[in-house]
């Protein structure tokens, strides 16, 4: 706060959409509470069929409140530019698939394979290394390829990676 100045501010403040939000919010935790809780309760029961279907009206509420409110919290025409829907999708499977080798992959070495947790370190540390050392050159590269091409071969390469993990277990 002592650092940055204080931006001025851009006309009236607009006003924010809290049933908005309140739809957003109900809808993700209606599908992540059936997502998380499906394994104890059952992916079938009732308690995670209504909650995922909650969830899911409950985002259909959201997209279709979004579209008539004056102030949206996210502007419908965003979502019609296919270029910013794909690159969130992509970031997306990104997320996932670094979620599952980060945190599902070494589970899965300790349960399954039996491997000690010094061996599951060794195993996941060139992964941490490859990030600490091809994060900085993918944002230099950046600057030269088109993003397009670059996040192409970074999945290209992950998806590689994967494979060998997964012939290597």
């Amino acid at each position: 706060l002592l650092v940055l100045p204080e931006l001025p501010h851009e006309g009236a403040r607009k006003p924010f959409d809290i049933p908005g939000a309140m739809l957003a919010a109900g809808g993700l935790f209606g599908i992540l509470i059936g997502l998380s809780k499906g394994e104890v309760w059952g992916f079938t029961s009732s308690r995670v069929v209504g909650a995922v279907g909650l969830g899911v009206v409950a985002l259909v509420g959201f997209l279709m409140r979004e579209a008539h409110v004056s102030d949206p919290l996210i502007p419908p025409a965003l979502l019609r530019l296919r270029s910013l829907v794909t690159a969130n999708a992509a970031a997306a499977a990104g997320a996932a698939a670094l979620f599952g080798l980060m945190v599902l992959v070494p589970f899965y070495m300790v349960r399954a394979l039996g491997f000690g947790p010094v061996t599951v370190a060794a195993a996941m540390t060139p992964i941490a290394g490859s990030f600490l050392i091809l994060g900085p050159l993918g944002g230099r590269l950046m600057a030269r390829v088109a993003a397009p091409r670059l996040a192409g071969v970074g999945y290209l390469v992950a998806a590689i990676g994967a494979i060998v993990m997964g012939l290597a277990a």
